[in-house]
């Protein structure tokens, strides 16, 4: 089971304060296994280092208006 957000923020002439706001389209995608997750989206897919990163989640930018999250979560959540 893979359970993925999808989101869009209003810009509207709002300035932005983080990496996660200035996306205007977003993926959340909650995982078991981080750093597989982080290495697959980081070097198989091409993403580059993630612009957070933590224990319990990281966030790649996706091009200059998207962003993917990936969150850390116990199997049993999923």
């Amino acid at each position: 089971k893979v359970v993925v957000y999808f989101w869009i923020h209003s810009v509207n002439g709002r300035k932005w304060e983080n990496s996660m706001e200035k996306a205007a389209l977003g993926v959340l995608i909650k995982v078991v296994d981080l750093e597989l997750c982080r290495s697959f989206y980081k070097n198989v897919l091409e993403l580059g280092e993630p612009m957070a990163d933590s224990s319990f989640g990281c966030e790649f930018l996706l091009g200059s208006e998207g962003c993917l999250i990936l969150e850390k979560v116990d199997k049993e959540t999923l």
